[in-house]
C-alpha cells in the first residue's frame, strides 16, 4: 500500500485503491462530527449518477462534499458502523468537484489505519455502444482526403470528401456550366481565368430584340406621353406614360435612344404586339431615372402573368434584369411594367426562342381536347377529338322537332300575350296581358290619336281618347317619380323653382284633391284611396304652372 498527502484524485470505474493514514495530518473542516488524521480525495462530477464506496480497517466515517476547498458545501454524511460506507450521488453536476474526506467516526477520534475508495460512475447510453460513441460524434476515418469525420448512422466513422477547385474563390472547376446575366449569350462555362462567359446567341435565333432607336420621342405638351412604335423586327410596342433616356444625365453608359417609364400610378409601361415564336430567357438593361431617391424595379409580364421582379436599386449603375427558363411556346406578348412611384430606364430588351410547338393535330395546328366549333347547332361541348377532327356531343332536347326545352323563351306571333315560353306539350304559349281597356286594346293614360286628327291624346277611364293639354309657363317645370304609381302609395314632385300649391284633376277636369305648400322644391303626395286611372297633376310657383298626367295603377 502507497502512503500520499494532500488530496487524492479517483477515476471513474477504477479498482478499489488503498491508502494509509497513519501519516496524515489532515484535519476534519466538514460539517459531518468525524475526528481527525484521515484522508482526503476528489472526483468530477459527469452529469449522470455516481456511487462512493470507502471501507477501513478502523470504524470510520465519510463525508461528501462539493464546491471548492475553502468554501465546501455538505453532500451527505455516512456512517453505516464498522462496514463499507456507500453514497450514491444521484444525477451528480457535471464539470463540478467532489471532495471526500475519510476518518475515524469520533469526531476525537485520531485512530489510523488501511483506507481504500472507488467511485462507479454510470455509464451513458451510446448510439454505437460497441466504439463507444454517438450518432455525430467527431471521429477520424483515417482517410488524409476528408475531413469533418463523425460516426455515421450505422456506427461507422464517415468523412466528407475533401474537393479542390481550379478556382476555389468562387469556387468551381473549369468548363463548369454558369449564367454570366447576359440572356444574349447561350453555353456559358467557366474559363481558364476563373470567369463566367458565354458564346454570343447568333441574332437570327434571337426571337425578341429592341433598342429602343425606332423610338421616335417628341415633346409636345407634357414630357410623358403614350403612344406606340414599330421597332425592332417588325414588333410594335405600345407605351404609357414614358418619354426619352434624358440623354443619360446621369452617366450610366446609356448607349443610344432608350425609354423612361414614369410610375406605378400612372401604370407606366410598355408592351409588344404579339410575337411569333415564343420565349425561353430574357434581358433587359435598368437605369435609374432622373435623381430622386428610392428605388427603382420593374416586373415583367408574358401573356398577362408575372415571369418575376427585378432586384431594386438606387445607384446611377447599369443593372440587367434577367429571367431564364420562361419556355413559354407559340405567340407570346410581352410587357415591362413600373413598379415603384421613381422613373426607371430601360434599354437592349432581348429575349431567346420558347420551345417548339408540338401539336397532337399539326395539319390544323391543335391538340386533342382543345374547344372548337363543329359548325352544328345541335351539338355542343365541341372538341377535337383523337382522330383529329372537332365533333360535339348531341344535344337532348325536350322537344327536338322544334328543337328547344320545356320553359325556353319563344314568340306565340301573339301581340296580346307576354312571357312566351314553351310548355310541356311543345307548343309556343304566353300568357294574356290584362288590359284596362282590354277592346283597344290600352291601359289608362296610354297615348292615342284623337280620331279625325293627327293630334295625341290619352285614353281616359272611360276607355275613349281625348284630348289633353299639357302646358309649361316660362321656365317653371318639374319631375314625378313613380308614374305610374299604386293606389295608396305615394308620388313626389320634384322642381327647378320653389313649390307653394298643386291641384289634381280627373280626366273630364272635374277637381279630385289641392293643397297649398310653403314653397318647397320637394314634396310628397299620398295617393290614398285613388281609383286606378289618368288623373292630371298641375304645380304651381307663383304665377307659373305645369302640368303632367299621372296614372295610378
Amino acid at each position: 500500500m502507497q502512503s500520499l498527502y494532500g488530496i487524492v484524485p479517483v477515476n471513474c470505474n477504477a479498482p478499489v485503491a488503498s491508502y494509509n493514514s497513519a501519516n496524515s495530518i489532515a484535519t476534519n473542516t466538514t460539517a459531518c462530527m468525524m475526528g481527525s488524521k484521515g484522508l482526503w480525495f476528489k472526483f468530477e462530477g459527469t452529469g449522470l449518477d455516481i456511487t462512493v464506496t470507502t471501507t477501513a480497517s478502523f470504524n470510520h466515517e465519510m463525508s461528501i462534499n462539493s464546491g471548492v476547498c475553502a468554501d465546501l458545501t455538505n453532500v451527505a454524511c455516512i456512517d453505516q458502523g464498522t462496514t463499507a460506507e456507500t453514497y450514491t450521488i444521484t444525477e451528480s453536476i457535471e464539470g463540478l468537484m467532489y471532495y471526500v474526506y475519510v476518518a475515524n467516526w469520533s469526531s476525537t477520534g485520531t485512530t489510523t489505519g488501511v483506507i481504500g475508495i472507488s467511485i462507479a460512475c454510470e455509464e451513458p447510453p451510446y448510439d454505437c455502444p460497441d466504439i463507444p460513441a454517438m450518432f455525430g460524434d467527431a471521429c477520424d476515418d483515417g482517410d488524409p482526403l476528408t475531413e469533418n469525420d463523425e460516426i455515421q448512422d450505422d456506427c461507422s466513422c464517415a468523412g466528407t470528401q475533401i474537393v479542390t477547385y481550379d478556382c476555389p474563390d468562387i469556387p468551381a472547376n473549369f468548363g463548369d456550366a454558369c449564367d454570366d446575366g447576359d440572356a444574349t449569350t447561350e453555353n456559358d462555362v467557366i474559363t481558364e481565368d476563373c470567369e463566367c462567359v458565354g458564346t454570343p446567341i447568333p441574332v437570327e435565333n434571337q426571337c425578341g430584340f429592341e433598342n429602343f432607336n425606332n423610338f421616335n420621342y417628341d415633346v409636345d405638351g407634357s414630357p410623358y406621353q403614350d403612344g406606340s412604335y414599330v421597332g425592332n423586327n417588325g414588333v410594335t410596342w405600345t407605351y404609357v406614360v414614358a418619354r426619352d433616356e434624358n440623354g443619360d444625365a446621369n452617366a450610366s453608359g446609356i448607349n443610344g435612344k432608350a425609354m423612361m417609364l414614369r410610375r406605378l400610378s400612372s401604370d407606366s409601361k410598355i408592351t409588344s404586339s404579339t410575337v411569333p415564336g415564343g420565349i425561353s430567357d430574357f434581358s433587359v438593361k435598368l437605369y435609374k431615372g432622373f435623381t430622386g431617391a428610392g428605388d427603382r424595379q420593374v416586373e415583367l409580364f408574358v401573356n398577362g402573368v408575372s415571369q418575376g421582379l427585378s432586384d431594386g436599386f438606387d445607384d446611377l449603375d447599369e443593372h440587367i434584369f434577367t429571367v431564364t427558363g420562361i419556355d413559354i411556346a407559340g405567340d407570346v406578348v410581352v410587357e415591362i411594367r413600373n413598379t415603384t412611384e421613381k422613373q426607371i430606364i430601360l434599354d437592349d430588351i432581348t429575349w431567346t426562342c420558347g420551345p417548339d410547338v408540338v401539336w397532337d393535330c399539326p395539319d390544323i395546328q391543335a391538340n386533342i381536347g382543345d374547344t372548337c366549333n363543329d359548325g352544328d347547332d345541335n351539338t355542343e361541348n365541341d372538341v377535337i377529338t383523337e382522330d383529329c377532327v372537332c365533333a360535339g356531343t348531341i344535344i337532348e332536347y325536350d322537344c327536338p322537332d322544334i328543337p328547344a326545352n320545356i320553359g325556353d323563351a319563344c314568340d306565340d306571333g301573339n301581340d296580346m300575350t307576354e312571357n312566351d315560353v314553351i310548355t310541356e306539350d311543345c307548343e309556343c304559349v304566353g300568357t294574356l296581358i290584362e288590359y284596362d281597356c282590354p277592346e283597344i286594346p290600352a291601359n289608362y293614360g296610354d297615348d292615342c290619336i284623337i280620331e279625325g286628327t293627327e293630334d295625341v291624346g290619352l285614353i281616359n277611364n272611360d276607355c275613349e281618347c281625348v284630348p289633353v293639354s299639357i302646358s309649361n309657363v316660362d321656365g317653371f317645370s318639374f319631375t314625378m317619380y313613380p308614374n305610374p304609381a299604386g293606389s295608396n302609395e305615394s308620388v313626389t314632385l320634384t322642381s327647378n323653382q320653389s313649390i307653394d300649391r298643386y291641384e289634381i284633376l280627373d280626366i273630364t277636369g272635374k277637381l279630385i284633391d289641392a293643397q297649398i305648400i310653403l314653397n318647397q322644391n320637394e314634396i310628397t303626395i299620398a295617393l290614398r284611396n285613388y281609383s286606378a286611372g289618368m288623373y292630371i297633376l298641375k304645380a304651381y310657383s307663383g304665377s307659373e304652372f305645369s302640368t303632367q298626367k299621372m296614372v295610378v295603377r
